[in-house]
């Protein structure tokens, strides 16, 4: 699949198909993030940065970035990403973006146990989301408090899954 997008590239380029450059950069970072070679999967997801014209799209590949660089533990530059996407969401005015990226800083905020500043993402994070989405966050919340060792809230936050609408998570909040 590589030498194909190899000579892909090589085509594209001598047309001097952008389109076709970002796919290809695009498609190379996906192989190589699945085999596990994050720095090459990062070299081309910066590639494809670098060909984008259109700001909108960019917050797609420095979240995309973001998540790469979570799955290799390098949390200071994934959040930088992080806030990247999220600037240039929040000056588009992309809200429901914004709250797809808060799932995104909820792995990077547990991961580092800033409990604290998960709290107060799923606090700015209700302004954002949809009414189907209020069981799921109740029972991030309660999970969260859990880790906290705040039973008391955590218990509070389960009741209100359990008593949703929403079956499955209700019954993830009752095991």
């Amino acid at each position: 699949a590589d030498s194909l997008l190899q000579l892909m590239e090589r085509d594209y380029t001598l047309r001097g198909d952008s389109n076709g450059l970002r796919w290809t950069c695009a498609m190379r970072a996906r192989i190589c993030e699945q085999q596990g070679m994050t720095d090459s999967a990062l070299y081309y997801i910066d590639r494809r940065i670098g060909l984008e014209r259109n700001r909108l799209q960019a917050k797609y590949q420095y979240a995309w970035k973001a998540d790469v660089l979570l799955g290799a533990h390098d949390y200071d530059k994934a959040e930088a990403y992080l806030d990247s996407a999220k600037a240039i969401a929040t000056d588009v005015g992309d809200e429901e973006y914004l709250y797809h990226l808060t799932e995104r800083y909820r792995r990077l905020y547990a991961e580092q146990h800033r409990y604290d500043d998960l709290m107060s993402l799923l606090q700015e994070s209700r302004r954002y989301m949809k009414r189907a989405d209020v069981a799921s966050h109740n029972l991030y919340k309660a999970q969260v408090h859990e880790l906290m060792h705040r039973d008391d809230s955590a218990r509070y936050y389960y009741r209100l899954v359990a008593e949703s609408e929403n079956l499955f998570l209700a019954s993830e909040a009752l095991y």
